[in-house]
């Protein structure tokens, strides 16, 4: 599964040299259970703590297969249910503040909605305008699925669409929005490179209604650096402490981004 090449990182400004070998934390990434937390947040948490010791501004990434969507089917073959990054529940606590300016009768997008049931907990709080997306179809299943389980029967869209070519097909949404989430969506496509997260931010500008807002988990600290001042506003919400494995261990978070859209042209043409 992993194809990172067989390289060291040399980490100065430490008594004694520390190495890492990446290829060697995805390869026992490629072998956990979907339902285990270290799937999602292992490689991440070893790379940046790492990175905090070099204190050099590397930025952490994700296995490169995560930008595959045979990587998802065959994971999601036998996954049922699994949060990325935070609990669900801690994620929507922190829409809490732009939940309370929207109507019940708001239209929310949840990109990538995978086998979360953050759906679920918009539904508890009244939200049930809600279309969920993913492009593996698999997940389209078990999301619908974790919805009847929760609530007897399903009230919310669920569409099969890639998350980058938003502003095409049955996917072209423009301007219906008032609220637009992901939860570590956007760090999967960034395994494809900028340009991709380029074109899901121009299709997440397209969809997003006037006064509508697109807030997004990531574990990247400059996750939509380059977007800033551009497509969007970018804030972030939220820095969100990950659990320590050590009392000494150095601090390392999760971001919750809000991204408002400028006016004007977007950066990427629908």
């Amino acid at each position: 599964m992993c194809s990172y090449s067989q390289r060291h990182w040399r980490l100065p400004h430490r008594p004694t040299s520390i190495i890492l070998r990446r290829h060697d934390i995805c390869a026992e990434l490629s072998q956990a259970k979907p339902s285990h937390d270290t799937l999602s947040t292992a490689f991440i948490a070893a790379t940046t703590q790492i990175d905090a010791f070099s204190r050099e501004p590397r930025e952490p990434s994700m296995p490169s297969d995560f930008e595959k969507q045979s990587y998802w089917h065959e994971r999601f073959v036998s996954e049922q249910a699994f949060e990325w990054l935070v609990p669900s529940e801690r994620f929507v606590q922190e829409l809490e503040p732009r939940l309370a300016r929207l109507e019940k009768s708001a239209r929310v997008l949840h990109l990538g909605c995978g086998t979360s049931d953050v759906h679920n907990h918009l539904r508890r709080r009244g939200f049930t305008n809600v279309t969920n997306v993913d492009y593996e179809p698999l997940a389209i299943e078990r999301s619908r699925a974790l919805e009847q389980a929760a609530f007897g029967d399903t009230a919310m869209e669920y569409v099969v669409a890639d998350a980058t070519q938003l502003c095409s097909g049955d996917a072209a949404w423009a301007g219906q929005f008032d609220l637009v989430l992901d939860k570590s969506t956007a760090d999967a496509i960034s395994c494809g490179g900028e340009e991709a997260v380029r074109k899901m931010a121009a299709g997440v500008k397209a969809s997003l209604a006037t006064d509508g807002a697109w807030i997004s988990m990531s574990y990247s600290a400059t996750r939509f650096a380059f977007l800033d001042g551009l497509l969007f506003k970018v804030d972030v919400l939220a820095r969100v402490p990950t659990a320590k494995a050590r009392s000494n261990d150095p601090d390392v978070h999760h971001y919750c981004y809000v991204l408002e859209p400028r006016a004007g042209e977007a950066l990427l043409a629908c």
